[in-house]
């Protein structure tokens, strides 16, 4: 939220715990596949 991020950038933070299935984890990950296929996402450093 602002004024963390700043108002022209959106982030995404992820906490996996014990207590997240392997569903879990493959869902999440399918999620943030499509997201990077569909919009054009920047990743760190770049």
């Amino acid at each position: 939220a602002y004024p963390l991020v700043p108002r022209d950038r959106v982030g995404f933070r992820v906490q996996v715990t014990a207590l997240n299935s392997d569903d879990d984890i493959d869902r999440l990950n399918a999620t943030l596949t499509a997201l990077c296929e569909r919009f054009a996402v920047r990743r760190p450093g770049s």
